[in-house]
């Protein structure tokens, strides 16, 4: 997979702007993150297994391939727009994983829990218990990350 493929990545002023020809394009301002994280799934080497992940609500949130041309640079900035220290640990890992990296008192936390779908049948049933086939794993957020999102702290907004 080229670089292309993953998109770019940039803070532009006081907004997050994404853009990948394979993976979507959006722009987010920096006043509507309430958590940044960081996510890995089973995807690689065929696609891109590692995300930055850009909360705004209980309703959802936005991603970023990790391999992002400009990551290094836009994690740096964001970094100093947040006055904080942005520490992504998922380098390692291969598997569904998660971990906030802002706001501090969450940070090292994980975002996400991972759940297999059940079975979709006896076949589907059979065809696991083989190996041959896998069951999707639905990710949601963490009761923490829910309980934070319901009632938000003055330390989860970005700095003016």
């Amino acid at each position: 997979m080229g670089r292309e493929d993953s998109g770019r990545i940039r803070l532009d002023g006081d907004t997050v702007k994404y853009a990948s020809s394979m993976y979507g394009s959006w722009e987010l301002p920096v006043s509507a993150l309430r958590i940044v994280g960081e996510c890995t799934n089973q995807d690689g080497p065929g696609a891109d297994d590692w995300l930055l992940v850009f909360v705004t609500g209980p309703e959802g949130w936005y991603e970023a391939s990790f391999y992002a041309e400009g990551r290094t640079a836009f994690l740096a900035a964001l970094a100093e727009r947040l006055e904080t220290k942005l520490e992504c640990k998922l380098v390692f890992s291969a598997d569904f994983a998660s971990n906030v990296l802002w706001p501090e008192d969450l940070a090292g936390s994980p975002l996400f829990s991972y759940t297999p779908e059940p079975p979709k049948g006896r076949f589907d049933k059979f065809m696991r218990s083989i190996g041959l086939a896998f069951p999707d794993v639905i990710h949601t957020y963490t009761d923490e990350i829910r309980e934070r999102l319901r009632n938000p702290s003055p330390s989860a907004n970005p700095r003016d």
